[in-house]
C-alpha cells in the first residue's frame, strides 16, 4: 500500500495480481487492524503460483438482493458500515496471523431504481473503500450485486466464516481457529465475542462436542465467531433464507462435533449495538427473530436459548424505545409482532433474562402503555437491581420483591420464580503468589439486590486449560469500604462482601500454564459463579522482594522508562503526589489529561530518587471528573504514569474537604485520576442515598435552600434575589447547593455540598427553596415546604410534559408530572413565556415575570427587577412569617 512519498506493495500469498497497481491512497489510509497495524504494514511471503487458501472470509456489505425489505420509506442506514468501519473490518482479517486467506465482500451497489439516497450514499463509501484496498492486496475481492450465498459459492478455502462489517477480527484468532479444528478434526469451532452480553459467559473450552452440550455459548451473537467447514455454509445458504443469522444457526445444527474456545476472536463495536428508531430497523430485528423461530423450531432447547438471547439483547431495548421514540401506531405494531414470537411463561427462554426485565417484555407485549412506562421509568429513576429474600419456604427458598411490581398489574406467577440470572454473582479478584505453594486471591463478591446475610459460602476454585479443578479454597469475608460504591445497589450494604482466599497447589502444576479462576457462592440450595482474572505466573523465589518496586527498571536499561506513582495525600487543599523515574529524566513534567484538556502539576522535586507534584483542589482549572496522568520529559519522551504498588491491587480513595481524589490502576497499569466531590463512600453509594432519601427528616426549620443548575453556578437571578434579601434584613440561615468545595456560595449563604448528608436534610427541612433548574427526581414537597421555580429558558426551547415522547424522552415528562404541582411560584422570563408554560406544564399557582433577557456583551442572563424583587421578598417574607 502506498502513502505520500513512500510505496509498499503488498505480495499476494496466493494467487497473483494483474498488475501492480501504484495508487497514491490518502495521508492515514492505512487503518490499524486488530494488532495495530495498519495494512501498509503487512506483507506478506509468497510467489505467483496460485495457492489455495485456508480460509475464506466473506463480509456483506449493504443490503443484498435477499436481504429483508424494511417498511416503506424507512432508511435501514444502521446496517451499512462507515467507510472507516468497513477499512477496520478488512485490515483486521488482512493483517491476521493467518495469511493464507482471502476476503470476499458481498455488495448491493446501488443502481438507477434506487430511491433511498443516504442509504445509497453510505453503500457506495464502503464499496469505494473496498475496492480500493482490494486493488493493493490480490486476497481482496469485491462482488457487486452478489449476496452472501454467492459468496459463499465462490469461496476457494475448505474453511470460512461470515463477518459483519461493523466488527473487527482480534489478532490472531483465525490461527487459533483454523488450528483447533485441524487438531480436533471437528466441524465448527465458536470463539468469544468482546464485550459479551451473557451474564456470566463460559470460560471453559469444549472439544469435539454435541450442539446441545454447547448452548451456553450460543448467548452471544454468533456472525463472526462462528467458523465452519465451507460445505456446511453451502448447504445452508438458499435463496428462501434470506436472514444471515438463519444460515448461521442452519450451519451449526449440521455440524456433528463443535469446539468452542474462550479466545476472544471478535471485537464488536459500538455503534453496531445503537439501535436506531425508524421502522425499517425495527423490522429487521423482528425478521430475525421470525427466522430464528424457522430454522430452530425442530431443536427446542437451541430455540429456547436463542429466543431468550433475542429477547435480552433485542426486545428490552425494543420495549424502552416503543415508549421513548415511536409513533403510536408503530408502537403497536412492534407490541403485536413481539407477542406473536414470545414462548410461553414456562419455557426456558425467559430465565435467561433478569425478573425486572422478563416483567418489561412482557408488559411491552401484552400489557398496558401505562403500565409499559411505569416499568421503564423505575429502570432510570431508581435501579434495575431487584430485591431478593431469603425465605423459610422449602419449595421457592427465594423471593423477588421489586417495589415497582406493586404499581403495575399482577404478572403470571412463573415470571416471578428467581433464576440463576437474578442471581448473577459480581466478583473482583487480584492474585498473587505469597509462596511458590500459596496462591492468595483477594476481591469483593456480592449480589446485587441480596444481603450478605443471605448468602452462603464463598470459594474460590482453580481450573487448568482443559477444565479440570486443580485447586479449590474456602474465602473468609472482610470488609470493603468502596463495595457500595461499586455495586450500584440501593437495597442492600455489601461493604462486608469482601474477601481473602487461599489455595495450595503445586507451582510446577502452574508453571507455564494457563490457569483459570472462578468464585463460587452459595445461596440457598444453588450457587452462582464468576470467573476472575488468571492465575499469575509463578515466583522462583519467596515472596519477598517479588514485584517490589512498582516495575521500576535500572538506568541504562534497554527497557522503555517507567515513571510510577508509589505515594499519594491530601492536606489543606493541596493533592500531593511523588513517585520514581527509572532513569534521570529532566525537565519531567507531570500532567492530568482529560477531554476539557490537560492539567500540569506543580513540580516540587525532581530527582533521580525521586519527584513530587502538587496540584490546588481549589483551582478549577482541575476539572471534576476522570483524568489519565501522564509524563513528559522534552518532545521525544513521554507516556503514561504507572502504578506503583500501593494502587496495584485496589483503587486508593483520598478524602479531602475541597475535593476528594481517587487513584486507579488499568490492566496495563496506567494511572486514573478522578477528582470528585467531597462526599464519603456512603453519600456517592446508591444505598447510601437511598438510606437518606428514606430516613426520616426533622421538622421544617426557618430556613431557605438555593438551587442553581445542580450547584454549578451562583449567578442571576437566584443571586440577586438572595441579594435583596440580605439587603432588606433577612435573618434565616441560607443555604446554597454547591458542586464541591471548590465553587464559592454568594456572600451571605452557607455552601452545602450536593449529594451530602447536609445537603439532603437542607432540601428536607428548609422552609423555602428557591429553583431554577429541576429539584432532584426523588424530592416531594413536605406540607409547610414552598417553592420557587425560576424558568430561565423560553418555552420553545424547553421541553414541557405535554410534548409528544419523540421529542421529551420519558424521564423528562414524569419528572415534570411529579414537580410542576409542587410549585408555589413560578417566575418566567416573559409574559409570553408564562402563558405558554402554564398552557403546557399544567401549572395553577401565581407567576411573576422575571424580566427580559440581558445581552450587554459581558453577561449573558436575567434581570430581576426592583418590582419583581419586592414581590418575591414579600411573598417569602411572608412564608418565613407563618402568613402564607
Amino acid at each position: 500500500m502506498h502513502r505520500r512519498g513512500h510505496s509498499s506493495l503488498y505480495r499476494p500469498v496466493f494467487g497473483c495480481c494483474t498488475a501492480a497497481h501504484s495508487e497514491v491512497l490518502p495521508e492515514g489510509a492505512g487503518a490499524p487492524g486488530a494488532d495495530g497495524a495498519s495494512m501498509s504494514d503487512v506483507s506478506s511471503s509468497g510467489d505467483s503460483r496460485h495457492r489455495r487458501p485456508a480460509l475464506s472470509v466473506v463480509i456483506p456489505v449493504g443490503g443484498s438482493p435477499t436481504r429483508p425489505t424494511a417498511l416503506e420509506g424507512a432508511a435501514p442506514t444502521a446496517h451499512i458500515p462507515s467507510a472507516e468501519g468497513i477499512e477496520r473490518s478488512i485490515c483486521s482479517v488482512i493483517n491476521q496471523s493467518l495469511q493464507e486467506l482471502e476476503v470476499i465482500i458481498v455488495a448491493r451497489v446501488p443502481g438507477a431504481g434506487d430511491n433511498n439516497a443516504s442509504s445509497d450514499h453510505a453503500v457506495s463509501a464502503a464499496v469505494s473503500v473496498a475496492q480500493r484496498l482490494s486493488e493493493q492486496d490480490c486476497r481482496i475481492r469485491v462482488m457487486a450485486e452478489a449476496d452472501i450465498a454467492t459468496g459463499v459459492e465462490t469461496a476457494e478455502a475448505p474453511l470460512l466464516t461470515v463477518l459483519d462489517p461493523h466488527d473487527t477480527v482480534a489478532a490472531g484468532a483465525y490461527e487459533i481457529m483454523t488450528s483447533q479444528l485441524s487438531n480436533s478434526g471437528s466441524q465448527a469451532v465458536i470463539g468469544a465475542m468482546c464485550p459479551s452480553r451473557s451474564l456470566n459467559p463460559s470460560r471453559l473450552r469444549r472439544r469435539r462436542a454435541r450442539l446441545v452440550d454447547v448452548l451456553d455459548a450460543l448467548e452471544d451473537p454468533l456472525m463472526g465467531r462462528l467458523l465452519a467447514r465451507t460445505e456446511l455454509w453451502r448447504a445452508a445458504v438458499c435463496p428462501d433464507e434470506p436472514v444471515i443469522e438463519a444460515i448461521v444457526i442452519k450451519v451449526l445444527m449440521a455440524a456433528r462435533m463443535i469446539d468452542v474456545i474462550d479466545y476472544c476472536v471478535l471485537q464488536r463495536s459500538s455503534c453496531r449495538d445503537t439501535q436506531d428508531t425508524d421502522d425499517g430497523a425495527l423490522e429487521d430485528g423482528i425478521a430475525r427473530a421470525q427466522a430464528i423461530v424457522r430454522t430452530a423450531a425442530s431443536t427446542p432447547a437451541l430455540l429456547s436459548r436463542l429466543l431468550g438471547a433475542w429477547m435480552r439483547d433485542e426486545v428490552v431495548d425494543l420495549a424502552i424505545r416503543a415508549v421513548e421514540a415511536l409513533p403510536y401506531e408503530s408502537g403497536r405494531r412492534l407490541r403485536d409482532d413481539v407477542g406473536g414470537l414470545l414462548p410461553v411463561v414456562s419455557d426456558k427462554a425467559w430465565s435467561l433474562l433478569p425478573l425486572l426485565d422478563r416483567a418489561l417484555v412482557w408488559v411491552l407485549a401484552y400489557g398496558t402503555r401505562t403500565d409499559l412506562e411505569e416499568l421503564i421509568g423505575s429502570r432510570i429513576e431508581d435501579t434495575t437491581a431487584c430485591p431478593i429474600q431469603l425465605v423459610e419456604d422449602p419449595r421457592a427458598p427465594l423471593h423477588a420483591i421489586p417495589p415497582v411490581l406493586d404499581r403495575i398489574a399482577a404478572l403470571p406467577a412463573e415470571l416471578l420464580t428467581v433464576h440463576a440470572s437474578d442471581l448473577r454473582l459480581i466478583a473482583t479478584g487480584s492474585p498473587q503468589w505469597r509462596t511458590p505453594y500459596c496462591l492468595e486471591v483477594r476481591g469483593l463478591a456480592y449480589v446485587r439486590g441480596l444481603s450478605c446475610d443471605d448468602s452462603g459460602s464463598l470459594f474460590i476454585e482453580a481450573f487448568d486449560d482443559d477444565g479440570a479443578l486443580v485447586a479449590k479454597g474456602r474465602a473468609s469475608r472482610k470488609r470493603a469500604l468502596n463495595a457500595d460504591v461499586e455495586a450500584d445497589d440501593p437495597w442492600h450494604s455489601h461493604i462486608n462482601e469482601g474477601y481473602t482466599a487461599a489455595l495450595w497447589m503445586a507451582g510446577e502444576r502452574a508453571d507455564g500454564k494457563r490457569v483459570r479462576l472462578r468464585a463460587v457462592l452459595t445461596i440457598a440450595d444453588r450457587t452462582t459463579a464468576a470467573w476472575l482474572p488468571d492465575l499469575p505466573e509463578v515466583p522462583d523465589g519467596p515472596a519477598e522482594g517479588h514485584g517490589a518496586g512498582g516495575g521500576v527498571h535500572e538506568a541504562g536499561s534497554a527497557r522503555p522508562v517507567e515513571v510510577t506513582l508509589d505515594a499519594a495525600c491530601i492536606e489543606d487543599g493541596i493533592l500531593t503526589l511523588e513517585g520514581r523515574a527509572s532513569q534521570t529524566l529532566d525537565p519531567m513534567i507531570i500532567r492530568a489529561h482529560s477531554q476539557r484538556g490537560d492539567y500540569e502539576l506543580t513540580a516540587h522535586r525532581v530527582r533521580t530518587d525521586g519527584w513530587r507534584v502538587v496540584a490546588d483542589l481549589y483551582d478549577t482549572a482541575l476539572a471534576s471528573g476522570e483524568h489519565v496522568l501522564t509524563w513528559n520529559s522534552g518532545s521525544e519522551h513521554s507516556g503514561p504514569c504507572l502504578a506503583g504498588v500501593f494502587i496495584s491491587a485496589t483503587p486508593v480513595e483520598l478524602a479531602g474537604h475541597i475535593r476528594s481524589v481517587r487513584l486507579c490502576a488499568g490492566a496495563d497499569r496506567q494511572v486514573a485520576l478522578t477528582v470528585m466531590p467531597p462526599l464519603t463512600a456512603f453519600e456517592r453509594s446508591s444505598f447510601g442515598r437511598a438510606q437518606l432519601v428514606s430516613r426520616a427528616p426533622g421538622s421544617l426549620k426557618r430556613s431557605l435552600v438555593f438551587e442553581s443548575f445542580d450547584g454549578r453556578s451562583t449567578g442571576e437571578p437566584p443571586a440577586a434575589i438572595l441579594a435583596d434579601l440580605l439587603a432588606h434584613g433577612l435573618d434565616a440561615p441560607v443555604w446554597w447547593t454547591v458542586a464541591d468545595g471548590a465553587t464559592n456560595a454568594p456572600q451571605g449563604s452557607t455552601p452545602v455540598v450536593r449529594g451530602s448528608r447536609a445537603w439532603f436534610e437542607a432540601l428536607r427541612t428548609a422552609r423555602i427553596i428557591i429553583a431554577d433548574d429541576h429539584l432532584p427526581e426523588w424530592f416531594y414537597k413536605r406540607p409547610g415546604q414552598r417553592i420557587i421555580r425560576i424558568w430561565r429558558s423560553m418555552p420553545n426551547n424547553e421541553r414541557v410534559p405535554d410534548a409528544p415522547s419523540r421529542t421529551a424522552r420519558l424521564s423528562y415528562r414524569r419528572l415534570m408530572a411529579r414537580q410542576v404541582p409542587q410549585w408555589d411560584l413560578l417566575l418566567p422570563q416573559t409574559d409570553a413565556a408564562a402563558r405558554d408554560l402554564r398552557a403546557s406544564t399544567g401549572y395553577t399557582g401565581r407567576t411573576l415575570v422575571v424580566e427580559q433577557p440581558r445581552s450587554d456583551g459581558l453577561n449573558v442572563g436575567l434581570l430581576v427587577g426592583d418590582e419583581c424583587k419586592r414581590q418575591v421578598r414579600a411573598w417569602i417574607l411572608d412564608v418565613l412569617a407563618g402568613e402564607s
